[in-house]
């Protein structure tokens, strides 16, 4: 009873601090994408799992690569004006080329396999584990906004007419 209550309030501050700006959730998404890159590089340096797991060895190569996505998409130009140009190059590339990662729901399905993919290739209590459950709850984040969205859009359309 105490511990989902406990639950249930943790739970709506969380809510609460990403609802009040959403870019909050960009940052914490960047700091899992970075972790999820370091964990598959650090698995990669395991020259052995090649010959004892390929499978293994392959997923912590597409760990990487899918921590360096994460980690430019969710990168705001204004937050590094000396990368403003070749930054929204590569974002724009990546948008046309995954164009699921241009929108919340799309966000939070990619941060969810990308932490099931880390908790699968993890070991039992590894800490894979750790990295892949906090990305799947910035996914569920991401998603969460997506169908928090619409009633706000609905109350600005209201607010505002456009009369003839």
């Amino acid at each position: 009873q105490q511990s989902v209550q406990v639950a249930r309030e943790v739970t709506t501050k969380l809510l609460q601090y990403v609802e009040e700006a959403p870019r909050r959730l960009s940052y914490m998404c960047f700091l899992g994408g970075l972790v999820i890159a370091a964990n598959g590089a650090l698995n990669l340096l395991n020259i052995v799992e090649v010959f004892d797991s390929p499978v293994y060895y392959v997923v912590h190569c597409y760990m990487v690569f899918f921590g360096l996505v994460t980690c430019i998409t969710e990168m705001h130009v204004s937050d590094v004006p000396q990368m403003d140009s070749s930054l929204q190059a590569v974002q724009s590339k990546m948008h046309k080329w995954a164009k699921g990662l241009t929108t919340l729901w799309g966000r939070g399905l990619f941060h969810i396999f990308q932490g099931s993919l880390a908790m699968v290739s993890s070991g039992h209590l590894g800490i894979g584990v750790g990295i892949g459950a906090y990305m799947m709850v910035m996914g569920l984040l991401y998603i969460y906004l997506h169908i928090k969205a619409p009633s706000t859009i609905v109350l600005q359309e209201e607010y505002i007419r456009i009369e003839n």
